[in-house]
């Protein structure tokens, strides 16, 4: 089944144009962390990264981690190749990003 998500490209759509060139949409949390191999359920997942984010991120409050790492755990257990993305560039339109596909980490953190 195809899914369709809305994902805004950094703070007030900041990353919009970078990202719509390189053809990418991404996340900046826990962005140095290997999550090929993370296979849990998000109550797992939160318990063992949201201290990760809070140690890495000391000015963070839990909430604002739970919610980045509720983020993440999106990205890695719903998004799937043939999913559409649509991503606002913050002057009332949007690009349809169709077909994702899930590559590593870029460079550009987002």
């Amino acid at each position: 089944m195809k899914n369709y998500y809305r994902i805004i490209l950094g703070r007030k759509h900041k990353n919009f144009d970078e990202a719509k060139r390189g053809n990418f949409v991404g996340h900046s949390f826990l962005e140095k962390i290997d999550f090929s191999n993370e296979q849990m359920d998000y109550g797992e997942f939160s318990k063992k990264f949201v201290p990760i984010y809070l140690e890495l991120e000391p000015h963070k409050t839990k909430i604002a981690a739970s919610l980045a790492c509720g983020m993440v755990y999106r990205f890695l257990s719903s998004f799937q190749t043939g999913d559409v993305v649509f991503c606002p560039d913050g002057k009332g339109n949007y690009h349809v990003a169709v077909s994702y596909t899930h590559l590593r980490a870029h460079e550009t953190r987002h």
